[in-house]
């Protein structure tokens, strides 16, 4: 079953977990992803994404661009059915920060802590 993570939620996400959760951008990768594209980067990577994930080393990730809030829930229903995620971070987004190069980006890897909810999402 699915456990749901929200970036106020401090909840543990265990070492192992397959996460799936909506972030546009990878600083240092510059990993952005453009509409209809498949877009991967591989390598460790320590995440620090506006505040709110800390410490957040991941192995694989893939991303999958979308232009409205309700393609990115479908995408998100879809991706942690064909991976088999037992655990889902996502932000609450207005459908405008869907738009552009917003992307669902599906992480495998190992997430260490969650960090505070302040902090823009750009």
């Amino acid at each position: 079953m699915l456990k749901r993570f929200y970036s106020t939620n401090k909840n543990n996400i265990n070492p192992g977990d397959v996460i799936l959760t909506t972030l546009s951008r990878v600083p240092g990768k510059k990993l952005l992803s453009e509409k209809g594209f498949l877009v991967e980067a591989k390598g460790d990577n320590i995440l620090n994404y506006g505040g709110r994930l800390k410490h957040f080393l991941f192995p694989w990730t893939s991303t999958i661009a979308v232009d409205t809030f309700e393609e990115a829930t479908n995408k998100l229903r879809q991706s942690a059915a064909e991976c088999g995620c037992n655990a889902v971070l996502g932000m609450k987004y207005s459908q405008k920060r869907f738009t552009g190069d917003r992307a669902v980006i599906i992480v495998r890897g190992e997430a260490y802590s969650l960090g505070d909810d302040k902090g823009d999402a750009n």
